[in-house]
């Protein structure tokens, strides 16, 4: 009889040791809130924000409060092409590396695909959340992107979206 209930109480202690360590186990694998804080603000609390360009290849423009390129980003696979060896953009106007950027979706050729019959469009898309430097401030960037696509006789039209 002694046996029998020292046997019990052994797989008792076996079992809430397994679950005290399982539940540990489970629990380790996400760090204390004081551990490795992650920073989640949306751009407007940053004072700043992105900008989509979108031809076919997709590049997200990120811009600090007074409207200076913090960094891009490629969306899809031509748009990481297109940015893969393009550097100083970091502290420019967002204008500028709008217009460079699609100079060189240009140089690559993507303006010269036609996508069922017509011109490919250029969409500058405002992401939800951001700020606006000034108030003309995606209007001026896609006179740029007008300015450049006359002179170079394309027949891109240029579509502006403000997604709030």
């Amino acid at each position: 009889m002694r046996k029998k209930h020292t046997a019990c109480i052994v797989a008792a202690m076996v079992c809430i040791g397994l679950t005290g360590g399982l539940l540990t186990g489970c629990s380790s694998g996400s760090a204390p809130a004081t551990e490795n804080p992650v920073s989640v603000q949306t751009a407007s609390e940053e004072g700043g924000g992105a900008i989509l360009l979108k031809v076919n290849p997709e590049i997200e423009i990120f811009y600090d409060a007074d409207g200076l390129v913090t960094k891009i980003e490629g969306e899809n696979d031509d748009g990481r092409s297109v940015i893969a060896d393009y550097e100083g953009y970091t502290g420019k106007s967002c204008r500028d590396v709008v217009r460079e950027l699609v100079t060189r979706i240009h140089d690559a050729g993507y303006f010269v695909e036609e996508t069922e019959g017509e011109a490919r469009k250029i969409t500058l898309e405002l992401e939800k959340g951001s700020v606006l430097p000034e108030k003309d401030f995606l209007n001026s960037i896609a006179a740029d992107v007008e300015s450049y696509t006359a002179a170079e006789h394309l027949n891109s039209p240029v579509n502006v979206y403000d997604d709030d």
